[in-house]
């Protein structure tokens, strides 16, 4: 067992839970400021349904709900 897996074992679950949506968000941030050449890069057009941050945000946003409310 690592440190870290020691470490969280010994935590109450309420930090589990603040850990994965952390991480969670973390990476929904990290997502959103990518820049739009990038996203579009072999679109053949710029419409809001091919970005794909949008879509990442619409996958994350259940999750991080499910782990805050479902402790």
């Amino acid at each position: 067992m690592s440190a870290l897996d020691a470490w969280l074992t010994a935590q109450p679950p309420w930090v589990w839970h603040l850990a994965a949506v952390s991480l969670l968000v973390l990476g929904s941030a990290w997502v959103v400021f990518v820049p739009a050449r990038v996203v579009y890069a072999d679109a053949p057009d710029r419409r809001r349904w091919r970005d794909l941050r949008l879509w990442a945000l619409v996958i994350v946003v259940p999750y991080v709900l499910l782990y805050w409310f479902l402790r």
